[in-house]
C-alpha cells in the first residue's frame, strides 16, 4: 500500500506502507448495544454517587477493543494507545482536584497500561488472567495475616469520625484549595487499603473485555451469538438468586463474616464475587437479548445518546450533583433524602438524553489530542444513522 491520506466524517487518519493506524470509530462502525451498556451504566453510577452524598461520603472501555483488533493485525499502536491513556489519566486528575473524589478514570488509565502486554494474547490466555486477576487478588488481600501485615503502612485518618465530619464542613463550604486538599487526602485514605486488589480487579475486566473483543461478541448486536448470550443470562440469574438468598436468609454483617474459620471466610469472599459477576452477566446478557426484539430495541437506544459520549456524560454528572451538593451550589450536602437523591440522578439524566449529541465535546477534545488531526463534529450521514438505528436481526417481541 502506498502512503496515502483519508478521511471520513469523524477522521483523518495518515496510513503508512504496509500500517493501519489506530484511529477513531466512525459513526457506521459503532456498536449501538454497547452504546446501550454504556449509558445504562452510567445511570447506575450516577444513582450510586448520589446515594454517597446523603451521608456525604462515599467497559471494559472500548478502547480495549480496539487495542485487540490492532493486536489482531499485528499494527504497533503503542503511540497511540498510550497517549490515550495519558489524555484519560488527565481528565481523571482535574475531576479529582476540581470536582469529585471517586473519579475512576485515573484508576482505568494507570491500569490500561498493562493491556499492551496483552494486545497480542490469544483469547484463552485472555479469559484465565482476566479471571485470575478478577478473583485471586481480592481472595488473598481478605486474609486476616496480609491485612494485618500491610495494615500499618496503608494510609488513613487517625479518626475516621473526626474525618467525616471534617468532609462535610469541607464539602460545604465554598473554599475551592481547601476542597482539593480534601479531595486528595480521601482518594489516598479509600483507594490506598483495596489499591493492591482493585486494581488487578479493573484489569482482570477489561481483559475479559477484550475477549469479547477478540471474539466479536457484541457486532451485530450479539446476534450471531444469541445462544452464549441466553446461556449467560440463565447462570447469571441462578448466581443472582444465591446472593439474594444470602441476603435475606442468611443477612451476613462484617462482625458475622469475621467471626468464621478462615476458610468459611475465603469462601464467602469468592461467594461474594461470583455474585456480583452473575449480575453483571445478567446486566449484559439481557441487554443483548432485548436488543434483538424491535420495541425493546427501541426502547433501549432513547440511552443510547449518552453512551456515545460517556467521558462528557459521566463529568457532567459530576459538576451537576457538586452543584446541587457542594458548597459552591445550593449545599444539600446530607440533607436529602434517598429517595429524593434517586430523583435527583433521574432527572440529571434525563437531561443529559435530551441534550446528548453524537459525540460530546470532551470526546472531541480527547480524540483531538490522541489522534492529533481535527475531529468533524457533523451530524451522522443518512447511512451511519441507519446502521445503529435498523436491526435486520431483531424480532418482534
Amino acid at each position: 500500500m502506498t502512503g496515502q491520506v483519508t478521511k471520513d466524517a469523524t477522521s483523518a487518519t495518515i496510513l503508512r506502507p504496509g500500517h493501519m493506524a489506530l484511529s477513531p470509530v466512525s459513526s457506521s462502525e459503532r456498536i449501538a448495544t454497547l452504546d446501550v451498556l454504556r449509558g445504562l451504566a452510567l445511570y447506575g453510577v450516577l444513582t450510586a454517587n448520589l446515594l454517597l452524598f446523603y451521608s456525604g461520603i462515599e467497559y471494559a472501555p472500548r478502547g480495549t477493543i480496539q487495542l485487540a483488533r490492532a493486536g489482531e493485525r499485528a499494527d504497533d499502536v503503542r503511540g497511540v494507545f498510550t497517549r490515550r491513556l495519558l489524555t484519560l489519566l488527565m481528565f481523571g486528575v482535574v475531576h479529582v482536584v476540581l470536582l469529585w473524589w471517586g473519579d475512576i478514570l485515573w484508576c482505568y488509565a494507570v491500569t490500561g497500561f498493562a493491556l499492551l502486554w496483552f494486545r497480542r494474547r490469544s483469547v484463552r490466555t485472555l479469559v484465565i488472567w482476566g479471571v485470575v486477576l478478577s478473583l485471586i487478588p481480592q481472595l488473598i488481600m481478605s486474609l486476616p495475616p496480609v491485612r494485618q501485615a500491610i495494615a500499618p503502612v496503608l494510609p488513613g485518618p487517625a479518626d475516621h469520625g473526626a474525618w467525616n465530619a471534617e468532609l462535610l464542613a469541607t464539602y460545604g463550604g465554598g473554599d475551592l484549595f481547601a476542597r482539593t486538599w480534601a479531595n486528595l487526602r480521601q482518594v489516598a485514605y479509600f483507594v490506598g487499603p483495596i489499591a493492591l486488589w482493585f486494581l488487578p480487579w479493573i484489569l482482570g475486566h477489561f481483559l475479559l473485555g477484550m475477549a469479547a473483543g477478540k471474539r466479536r461478541w457484541f457486532e451485530n448486536g450479539g446476534a450471531a451469538h444469541r445462544r452464549a448470550f441466553r446461556w449467560m443470562l440463565a447462570i447469571g440469574l441462578v448466581l443472582a438468586l444465591i446472593g439474594v438468598a444470602l441476603a435475606l436468609v442468611v443477612k451476613p454483617s462484617r462482625s458475622m463474616i469475621m467471626g468464621l474459620p478462615l476458610i468459611a471466610r475465603i469462601a464467602f469472599s469468592f461467594l461474594n464475587e461470583l455474585v456480583t459477576a452473575g449480575m453483571v452477566m445478567v446486566y449484559i446478557s439481557a441487554v443483548v437479548l432485548l436488543m434483538q426484539r424491535s420495541l425493546p430495541r427501541r426502547l433501549l437506544m432513547i440511552v443510547a445518546p449518552v453512551g456515545r459520549m460517556p467521558l462528557t456524560t459521566y463529568l457532567c454528572q459530576s459538576v451537576f450533583a457538586t452543584f446541587i451538593f457542594y458548597g459552591w451550589g445550593l449545599g444539600w450536602i446530607a440533607e436529602v433524602e434517598p429517595i429524593g437523591c434517586l430523583a435527583i440522578a433521574l432527572g440529571i439524566f434525563i437531561v443529559q438524553i435530551v441534550i446528548a449529541n453524537r459525540s460530546g465535546p470532551l470526546e472531541w477534545l480527547w480524540r483531538r489530542i490522541v489522534y492529533r488531526t481535527t475531529i468533524a463534529t457533523c451530524a451522522p450521514s443518512s447511512s451511519s444513522i441507519s446502521s445503529t438505528t435498523s436491526v435486520p436481526e431483531a424480532r418482534s417481541p
